[in-house]
């Protein structure tokens, strides 16, 4: 079923999905590092804090900033609860066959595994939209808006010390010692109270502050946030200064403009590509790794690996077939359920 609305956030949220997959494959690693590490770790930046904005823009804003009923919100975390253990699940073969749980298993280990870090590397996101969404909305409760905002661009920027900006402050003692702290609690600043408020509070902002500017101004203040963002990541990579590479100060220009941009692409909306979106960012590691399976099983096949281009578009063709599939047959179970 098509509504007239918001086309550009759903076409980009398949868009999205795709760069994430991107992020775990490196499709131009085989071609040259330089480039790859341009496109994959600092220009896909853009969609994790696009999801993050979409739940702030729809879900959180109605009940955090204008006080709706909140069943939609409850709804949004128990489905992503139920999502995210579901997924646990899932995984669970592959961390109990690589040894992971051997490694380092202990009770607080897995706390912080299921409710920090996420129990495989693409999950940390579920706990993150969790946290943050009932973070921010308890906060909302307390402050209004403009402080919310605040306090999370305050998170923000500690995080950033512990993730993109690591190298200045690691060997400063006492700071580093706070952050040692918080590595101890979770292995990332890219989580729930660092990363994700943030953009969730951005996405509320873009909605209860409608701004005025030209559809070409956005566009270009866009290309030159984004532009300014690749110069500012290559750089932390190039002087080695990165822990991780999640979090950028021109990031965040970057998605204020990029979201508005979206939003004023109107059109027929497709729904389903929310769902499959969120399909394939379960699913595709799991072809990476059924992928490598064939590659090890006929090792004349290793092109599929080595070629970090046509890895990606056979993950990225997986994943998309698994979801469309996955996405029909559930909506005629739940048509059938309902007659």
């Amino acid at each position: 079923m098509k509504t007239f609305k918001y086309n550009g956030i759903d076409c980009f949220r398949l868009i999205a999905a795709f760069l994430i997959i991107a992020i775990h494959i490196g499709p131009l690693s085989s071609i040259n590092n330089t480039l790859d590490f341009g496109f994959t770790y600092v220009l896909c930046r853009i969609a994790v804090p696009f999801f993050l904005m979409t739940t702030g823009y729809f879900i959180l804003y109605p009940v955090a900033v204008e006080g709706n009923d909140n069943s939609r919100f409850l709804a949004f975390l128990k489905g992503t609860l139920i999502l995210y253990v579901v997924s646990v699940i899932l995984y669970l073969p592959v961390n109990i066959y690589s040894g992971a749980f051997n490694k380092s298993f202990s009770i607080w280990g897995v706390i912080r595994a299921f409710f920090l870090d996420g129990t495989f590397y693409h999950l940390w996101y579920l706990p993150a939209v969790l946290i943050g969404c009932i973070f921010v909305y308890l906060l909302c409760r307390k402050v209004n808006i403009k402080n919310v905002f605040i306090i999370s661009l305050f998170l923000y920027l500690i995080g950033l010390f512990g993730d993109s900006y690591y190298g200045f402050i690691k060997n400063m003692h006492f700071i580093n010692y706070f952050y040692d702290i918080i590595f101890k609690v979770t292995s990332f600043t890219r989580n729930g109270i660092f990363y994700a408020p943030v953009f969730l509070v951005l996405g509320m902002v873009l909605r209860k502050v409608k701004c005025n500017m030209q559809f070409k101004s956005k566009v270009i203040f866009f290309v030159i946030s984004m532009s300014l963002m690749l110069m500012e990541g290559l750089l932390l990579h190039y002087f080695d200064i990165q822990r991780h590479t999640s979090m950028y100060i021109f990031l965040l220009p970057s998605m204020f403009f990029f979201f508005q941009i979206l939003l004023d692409i109107k059109g027929d909306r497709y729904k389903d590509l929310r769902n499959i979106s969120m399909y394939i960012y379960i699913i595709h590691p799991a072809f990476i790794i059924t992928v490598r399976m064939f590659v090890k099983v006929f090792g004349s096949m290793s092109v599929f690996i080595d070629n970090s281009m046509l890895n990606y578009f056979i993950v990225s063709i997986l994943s998309l077939l698994f979801a469309v599939i996955f996405n029909t047959l559930f909506t005629k179970y739940k048509e059938w359920r309902n007659v």
